[in-house]
């Protein structure tokens, strides 16, 4: 894991984008309000992306790729939400969320950030 490397805090909330990249307006909306991390093609496996939400701050994760299991969501101490565009959130476990103080925020008819 290499976020310390690639990023210089700014004061701004942290983010995990389980994505290499979005939309470059997406990416320069994201990069105004929020410290974003973009995981690497080799980084969207269920450890990896749990290991960064446990080990960091990330106070958010933008849903893209990759599942976000029970551990992720039990053990990240500062999340406080996930953002999830399209239909489809089977790489999200619903019902830990649910029991959990994390909220789910979907846009379901949004083709692409």
């Amino acid at each position: 894991m290499t976020y310390k490397k690639r990023h210089v805090s700014s004061g701004r909330p942290k983010i995990l984008v389980t994505a290499p990249r979005l939309h470059p307006r997406a990416e320069q909306l994201l990069d105004k309000y929020f410290e974003p991390l973009y995981l690497k093609d080799n980084e969207l496996n269920e450890k990896a992306i749990t290991e960064y939400m446990i080990n960091y701050a990330f106070q958010g994760v933008l849903v893209r790729m990759g599942k976000i299991g029970r551990e992720a969501i039990e053990r990240a101490p500062a999340l406080r939400c996930l953002v999830k565009h399209g239909t489809g959130y089977d790489n999200i476990d619903i019902h830990n969320l649910y029991y959990s103080s994390k909220r789910l925020y979907r846009f379901p008819f949004q083709r692409g950030i």
